[in-house]
């Protein structure tokens, strides 16, 4: 039922930045091939490395018939593909990042989260292996099968759908607590409480620090990202980018409430993405600037000037009138006089 639920909700989602939900539907497996497809499992990855977690998924991944030898019910959900993998296959394949680039990634996941947010669903576990990219690199968050919608949407809510828990009923609670991944969840999943949209943008927090770091080991990335939830970050980071610095470090907030709302960290992202492209505008126009110019930076003749072919022993003074509209080519034929 959990994962009927998952695509049930999943099928809902209608955004940009969301995994677009297909087909699902429910067939019999017998144990051996799905053991050789590897489907037993929700998620091997060493970020789900505790006891709990990993006793949960153990227990009730799929549900098995006592009718039936070895065999189980799996459901299929189908989404549309990703050949670039998730964010984090993009993290491990990346040999650096430039600003603009981060933070253009980490508006496409707060908007989609935000969008989730507005739909009244706390996704509870987003993590990179729950970000996807398409071919075009746009970010969408996938992975539903912990979420939750709130089905009672509250009269008054804090600028967007902050407030309200990620359990629609109290039976679901169990299995929204049980199941989270150690290293990117909040400090109050860990504590046992429910997941809140507050829950999400901490887990956002620590992936975007992880943009701005290119890890060599899964240590240093595990080392970065504990000290994170410390409130410590890399020195390097801090020093390089005080702005994200300040921004990541109210989302990593210990205290829920202190956490900015998801309309104020989207806004903050568009702000610095139209203020980091202006600059590379101005930086453009500065080079071409150089280029154009006869004198260099040091007063000296400029090769790279397009006027420094023309100019042979003497000063170049105006164009000889013979020019004609005929092509292109007319201009390269153009001829120069100098003052005698």
């Amino acid at each position: 039922e959990i994962y009927i639920q998952e695509a049930v909700l999943h099928s809902t989602f209608d955004s940009v930045n969301v995994v677009r939900f297909f087909n699902a539907w429910i067939e019999r497996v017998p144990r051996n091939f799905a053991e050789t497809l590897g489907i037993l499992h929700r998620d091997d990855t060493m970020d789900n490395i505790s006891a709990e977690t990993l006793e949960s998924f153990h227990e009730t991944p799929f549900t098995e018939s006592a009718s039936s030898d070895a065999c189980y019910t799996v459901l299929f959900i189908q989404t549309e593909w990703f050949e670039r993998g998730t964010l984090a296959d993009h993290f491990v394949r990346r040999k650096g990042f430039t600003r603009l680039e981060n933070l253009k990634h980490l508006l496409q996941i707060s908007e989609g989260l935000q969008y989730l947010h507005s739909q009244c669903v706390v996704h509870c576990d987003l993590k990179p292996r729950n970000i996807f990219m398409s071919d075009s690199g746009i970010m969408k968050i996938g992975d539903f099968g912990l979420s939750r919608k709130n089905r009672k949407r509250p009269h008054k809510l804090r600028g967007d759908a902050e407030g309200f828990a990620s359990n629609s009923e109290a039976g679901d609670e169990g299995h929204a607590i049980a199941a989270f991944t150690p290293l990117y969840c909040s400090p109050e999943q860990k504590r046992g409480d429910a997941a809140t949209t507050a829950s999400d943008i901490y887990s956002l927090g620590l992936i975007a620090l992880e943009f701005y770091c290119v890890f060599t080991t899964q240590h240093e990335r595990f080392c970065t990202l504990g000290e994170a939830r410390q409130g410590v970050f890399p020195k390097e980071f801090a020093d390089t980018y005080p702005v994200e610095r300040a921004l990541f470090q109210k989302m990593l907030s210990e205290d829920e409430s202190c956490r900015p709302l998801m309309k104020d960290i989207v806004k903050a992202l568009r702000q610095g993405i139209k203020e980091e492209e202006e600059e590379e505008v101005m930086d453009g126009l500065i080079m071409r600037s150089k280029t154009l110019s006869p004198i260099d930076e040091y007063g000296s003749s400029n090769p790279a000037s397009p006027l420094e072919k023309f100019k042979e022993k003497g000063k170049l003074t105006r164009v000889a009138p013979k020019f004609t509209r005929l092509s292109l080519s007319s201009l390269e034929s153009t001829e120069f006089t100098q003052n005698t």
